[in-house]
């Protein structure tokens, strides 16, 4: 019996008793011990995991052998080793075993395995996070609760991304802290250089056939080397079917990489532009394989066959989207499919069509895993405008995984601080591109609480809610180019940024004893001002345009005061431009108070009848025929207050309602050659008393018409030989007719006009 009991005894001394847990700290006092290692790497990863532990509960852990107890061992395993542990098809790619876990609990010992290092500080930071409820929410913003007594159930638990590659490209994933937290593939902004690598695994980033063949050195001397289009020849894109284009492409890779062997992703890609060859070669092969796609894909394949060890990338992107119907990517050659022409506001299976992204990634993964996903998140002509698409962040990467990609970059704007909710959005995507299976609300939800306060959260989350309705309720699309006023009858009408502001308002009641969730309610609301600012210009005549509906159409009182606040706060605190490329917040305010004081044009044709010998294309009537005359000028948005010609000259007859002197006309056009909007070629005004017999009062040309240049708004103004006296004025505006060659498009030029001033 006594012996019985010994044994008994020694065994609750070796191995605690305490069923499936497992005790860290109790009450304030260390239970278990980390056993020592001989890696220094895996020993640091046990520091880092002890740092957190003292933090949570004010003391550490023992590192130190220990015959019984409770006892942590972190240990790195062969790949083999580690498959092992569960089902195969838990890492169906065995890319992410650099990332993937296994912490198992059990009888007393915890083991934390991995691969790699990285893999066991991912099992270090997922650990802390789901039982011990460590939150990231941005770099400046983390959670670490505290409690006397840490303990954990048994556990079986191993973990492993759905995507090898998980990039978002937002600013908070620039800090190493949240990189490593939310366990990213980002590379972080340790330079003072305005741009660095995405991750340091890649050696060029897309859009590098200038760099590998510089048309400043080549074109001028080779213009063969460039793509024939219209019969001419470009810079814009590269002759594929050249082969001098290839070996000297071959050339300047090999240097590339012999710079910077350690990078293993080398892009060979297309330039940013629709203008790719036409020559007889390059269109035969693009018939052949049913896309240019083809041409591109033989090229990049030459290449990859000479660079065994390296993976080659390249786009398909806009006029590449679509996959070759015959040539199949080498193993080494990657193919970042983009989903840039989305809409936001559905998941992307809505559409299965043929020529859908759907169908373009259901092709593309029948002829190879090797995958990048590039995904665009969010409005790059207006950062700040609001962009509810929560939604569909999850269904679309599960679509995603569902089609065997193997990396994501879930494209933001990292260059700047704030945008709209640029934190929450990259919080909700860092989590999602781990495990695309996670529900997105709760993702939403916790990070709303987080990180606005529990005071503030549930009108935030009321603002979201409303936006997201609104938005189904109205049936549009969301896409990325968008101004704000597209959705001025849906969910940016300015019945519910009314209401929006309403919500904001009692947020910022609720939080105002906290002077953090203050501000980021404050710069949460920032999007809304925008909104406000970019809607209300687009509703003339009506009770919530920006000026007065009356008189001379004065501003409206709290518009200059709104203005300075948007601007004031992003210059302060972000965002650093308001559109991808440009427009700094100072350059914003500019222009905006350039609006206010030049927007409305107070002339002798205002109001008055317009008879249309060519009307405006149906797509662009702006607000109807007395848009021309409706005294209020356009800005560099097409969509908004602007006519369109589309290959038609415009022809239009202003009946003054009576003789008047008289003695210039001013016509306002649009210059954006991307969209194929072309300013005028000349502006010809006639005169008459009785709208029958007319005379010539003057003719003014455009000597710049059909050159190419950056987007612009401007005017040409015909000067008559003294004041002249007219009731009618008739003026025709002239369409230079077909694109420039050099557009690279056998297409008609758009004309674009907007306000027609007599004086």
């Amino acid at each position: 019996m006594k012996k019985l009991l010994l044994i008994t005894l020694l065994a609750l001394f070796v191995r605690p008793c305490a069923g499936s847990e497992f005790v860290l700290v109790r009450d304030g006092k260390p239970v278990a011990v980390i056993n020592p290692m001989d890696n220094d790497s895996v020993r640091k990863t046990a520091i880092l995991f002890n740092k957190y532990i003292r933090e949570i509960t004010g003391t550490e852990l023992q590192m130190k052998h220990l015959k019984g107890g409770y006892q942590i061992r972190f240990q790195l395993v062969s790949p083999e080793t580690f498959s092992s542990y569960t089902h195969p098809d838990n890492l169906k790619n065995k890319e992410v075993l650099n990332d993937a876990f296994s912490i198992k609990v059990k009888r007393g010992f915890m083991f934390i395995s991995a691969t790699t290092i990285r893999g066991l500080e991912n099992a270090v930071y997922s650990f802390l996070e789901k039982y011990a409820g460590v939150r990231h929410y941005a770099h400046d913003a983390i959670v670490i609760p505290t409690r006397s007594t840490f303990i954990v159930p048994e556990m079986d638990w191993l973990d492993a991304p759905a995507f090898a590659f998980r990039v978002p490209y937002y600013y908070e994933a620039t800090f190493q802290n949240y990189i490593d937290f939310h366990k990213l593939s980002a590379s972080p902004k340790d330079t003072d250089k305005p741009s660095w690598p995405v991750s340091n695994e890649w050696g060029l980033w897309v859009h590098t056939l200038h760099t590998l063949l510089p048309p400043d050195k080549w074109f001028n001397a080779k213009p063969e080397y460039y793509a024939l289009r219209n019969g001419i020849r470009t810079p814009d894109q590269v002759c594929l079917s050249n082969p001098e284009v290839l070996e000297i492409v071959y050339q300047n890779l090999k240097e590339q990489i012999e710079a910077n062997p350690s990078a293993k992703y080398w892009s060979v890609s297309q330039m940013d532009n629709f203008n790719y060859c036409q020559c007889d070669q390059c269109r035969a092969t693009d018939s052949v394989e049913g896309s240019p796609s083809g041409t591109m894909l033989r090229f990049v394949n030459q290449l990859a066959a000479r660079f065994p060890d390296k993976v080659i990338s390249t786009l398909a992107y806009q006029y590449t989207r679509k996959a070759p119907a015959v040539t199949k990517p080498l193993p080494n050659v990657n193919i970042m499919l983009c989903t840039i022409e989305c809409n936001r506001n559905v998941p992307i299976e809505a559409d299965t069509s043929i020529g859908s992204f759907y169908h373009d990634l259901k092709s593309w993964s029948a002829l190879t895993n090797n995958i990048l996903i590039w995904d665009y998140v969010i409005n790059f002509s207006h950062l700040l405008a609001p962009f509810p698409n929560f939604k569909v962040l999850g269904p679309n990467l599960r679509l995603f995984d569902h089609y065997g990609a193997a990396m994501m970059f879930e494209q933001g704007l990292r260059g700047t601080r704030g945008g709209e909710f640029s934190e929450l959005r990259c919080y909700v995507l860092s989590k999602l591109l781990w495990n695309p299976y996670l529900d997105a609300d709760s993702l939403v939800n916790d990070f709303v609480n987080g990180y606005y306060g529990k005071q503030a959260a549930p009108y935030i989350m009321e603002y979201i809610t409303r936006m997201e309705d609104e938005l189904d309720k109205s049936g549009k699309a969301l896409t990325l180019y968008e101004p704000p006023f597209t959705h001025s009858t849906g969910y940016l009408s300015p019945g519910n940024l009314k209401e929006y502001f309403r919500i904001f308002n009692n947020a910022l009641a609720a939080c105002k004893e906290d002077s953090v969730a203050s501000h980021r309610v404050l710069m949460a609301i920032q999007s809304v001002k925008y909104a406000w600012l970019e809607v209300s210009k687009s509703l003339p005549f009506t009770d919530d345009w920006i000026f007065k509906n009356r008189g001379d159409h004065q501003l409206k009182p709290g518009m200059v005061e709104m203005l300075n606040e948007l601007v004031d706060t992003a210059i302060k605190y972000g965002p650093e431009i308001f559109h991808e490329t440009s427009i700094p917040p100072e350059e914003y305010r500019m222009t905006m108070m350039n609006y206010f004081k030049e927007g409305i044009a107070m002339h002798k044709g205002v109001g008055k009848k317009t008879d249309y010998i060519t009307k405006a294309h149906e797509l662009y009537k702006a607000n109807g025929d007395q848009s021309l005359v409706d005294g209020v000028r356009g800005t560099q948005a097409c969509q908004m207050l602007w006519q369109g010609w589309w290959g038609d000259d415009l022809e239009v007859t202003i009946d003054l309602d009576s003789s008047q002197k008289v003695n210039r006309v001013k016509v306002g056009y649009l210059d954006d050659n991307q969209s194929w909007i072309m300013a005028p070629g000349a502006v010809e005004v006639w005169i008459s008393d009785d709208g029958n017999t007319f005379r010539s009062a003057g003719t003014v040309l455009n000597k710049q018409a059909g050159e190419k240049l950056k987007k612009h708004h401007s005017s040409l103004t015909v000067e008559f030989e003294g004041a002249l006296s007219a009731r009618f004025v008739k003026v025709k505006v002239a369409n230079i007719g077909k694109l420039p060659a050099w557009r690279g498009v056998d297409g008609d030029a758009w004309l674009f006009v907007d306000e027609m001033e007599i004086y």
